[in-house]
């Protein structure tokens, strides 16, 4: 009885080990993506200019496969008396001291702003 004990707490400390093992994988594979996506954004972050539609704008900023990657970036609205004003596109940056923003017009849009800091 104590043998079969001992044996299955030995078989569940190994399972616990390996499903840590992969997701500390998992988790360090995530940092190096969003890493490598945060170089990518404040490089291009130039190439966007003011006039260009949305869509023109993220394939910029993010490639032609800017799809892949979508939960990179989030909306913000800004309100004036109850209706939109703007909205701002924000791009992940690794140091606080930068930032990757994209204002666009909601009716039309367009950009209006863009803002690559920290350079």
């Amino acid at each position: 009885m104590q043998k079969a004990i001992k044996s299955i707490l030995m078989t569940l400390l190994f399972l616990f080990a390996g499903v840590g093992v992969v997701a500390s994988g998992l988790l360090l594979r995530e940092v190096y993506l969003e890493s490598r996506y945060e170089k990518l954004y404040i490089r291009n972050c130039h190439k966007v200019k003011a006039g260009m539609t949305l869509e023109e704008a993220k394939v910029a900023m993010g490639g032609s496969r800017y799809y892949e990657h979508l939960k990179s970036f989030s909306y913000e609205t800004t309100f004036e008396k109850g209706k939109p004003t703007a909205f701002l596109l924000t791009y992940p940056t690794s140091g606080a001291s930068y930032t990757v923003a994209i204002e666009y017009d909601p009716t039309t849009g367009l950009v209006k702003e863009v803002e690559c800091s920290g350079y």
